[in-house]
């Protein structure tokens, strides 16, 4: 019988981070992803390869 359910992926995302944001952040925060059609998942890592690039 075939393999069922989603393919493996080659980068696997295995750590999770957590944050805790206030209501007007997290509001404010569906706006901007809102805007720029993405999630919030793919808008922190974004931002957060941008800064891991900047040599900061």
């Amino acid at each position: 019988m075939a393999k069922m359910g989603r393919p493996k992926s080659n980068n696997p995302k295995e750590y999770k981070i957590s944050v805790r944001l206030t209501k007007d952040e997290y509001e404010r925060l569906k706006v901007i992803v809102a805007n720029e059609n993405l999630t919030i998942a793919q808008m922190l890592r974004n931002h957060v390869m941008e800064k891991l690039e900047s040599k900061h």
